[in-house]
C-alpha cells in the first residue's frame, strides 16, 4: 500500500494528497 501511495504522490504532486496522508 505504501508503494500505492507513493505513485499517487509521484503523480498528482499535490500538497493535498500529502497532507491527507500525513
Amino acid at each position: 500500500m505504501k508503494e500505492n501511495i507513493k505513485i499517487l504522490i509521484r503523480e498528482k504532486s499535490d500538497e493535498g494528497i500529502l497532507r491527507l496522508i500525513m
